[in-house]
């Protein structure tokens, strides 16, 4: 399904840079959604940034692969 590229400094450098800017874009209460099928990396990089809450974690099943869905809020 699609061509596999990797993030130059890696896909954690890259999800740290996703919360980094999200929690300077969003107004209070402001919402972001994550599919990813990398629950773990997703997790750690929310852990180093603060700013954003984790609502809601939910498992999907897409094609035989398992992700997750996200929902985060700037507190």
């Amino acid at each position: 399904y699609g061509i596999r590229e990797r993030a130059v400094g890696g896909l954690r450098r890259v999800y740290e840079w996703l919360f980094e800017g999200s929690s300077r874009i969003l107004g209070e209460g402001g919402r972001l959604v994550m599919l990813s099928p990398l629950r773990g990396l997703v997790e750690g990089a929310w852990r180093r940034i603060q700013g954003l809450e984790l609502l809601k974690r939910r498992a999907v099943e897409i094609g035989g692969l398992k992700a997750y869905i996200f929902l985060f809020a700037k507190r």
